[in-house]
């Protein structure tokens, strides 16, 4: 009895909070220990199953960069960075969409499904909505640095977006991008998910 009687207290409290972002849209970057932490990654996805409840419009953006090096280190590959960002050549690419989409995108779909939510996974295999050009970092020469297969975001298919959350959609965007010619380039989480917002 007490905690229901908690649990109604904080919804209370919650309310104005709740009232001024209905209807809107709510952007969730998901990364870092909640990816790597099941019942963590549970309870926030069960909270951005009630905000979508409660009318708001979530849309979440999410990386996987352990789960990359992991993956990457079972393929006999060794992560090399650049001034924090990873180096992606081809094989690296195609290591990072497949633990994005398959490892991590569709696991957080099915979670949110069952959670009673319309989830849908956006990403290169499917429907991208990130599009982005080639990321060229200055070096301390001045020279750019090559940092291979990575890039920054341009545009995201806004139309896209908006139209799926009206519909009580959630999309789960996972961070790799198409550049103009179609080709694809791994993008930053923390970067895209700005762009989205």
């Amino acid at each position: 009895m007490e905690e229901a009687i908690a649990k109604a207290g904080a919804l209370i409290e919650a309310m104005g909070y709740i009232r001024s972002f209905r209807g809107r849209i709510v952007v969730v970057k998901l990364g870092g220990s909640v990816l790597e932490d099941t019942s963590l990654q549970k309870k926030l996805l069960t909270d951005i199953a009630f905000m979508a409840t409660v009318g708001m419009q979530p849309i979440i953006v999410h990386g996987g960069g352990k789960a990359i090096t992991k993956a990457m280190n079972e393929a006999g590959l060794e992560a090399v960075w650049v001034q924090g960002q990873r180096y992606t050549d081809e094989r690296t690419l195609r290591i990072a969409e497949h633990t994005l989409v398959h490892k991590i995108n569709t696991p957080i779909c099915e979670t949110l499904a069952e959670l009673g939510c319309v989830p849908m996974g956006l990403h290169s295999l499917s429907s991208c909505v990130l599009f982005a050009e080639t990321l060229r970092l200055a070096g301390e020469d001045g020279r750019k640095i090559d940092l291979g297969l990575v890039g920054q975001i341009t545009e995201t298919n806004t139309h896209l977006l908006k139209t799926l959350c009206a519909d009580g959609t959630i999309p789960v965007i996972a961070s790799v991008a198409k550049d103009k010619t179609g080709g694809k380039l791994n993008v930053n989480a923390d970067s895209a998910a700005g762009k989205v917002a």
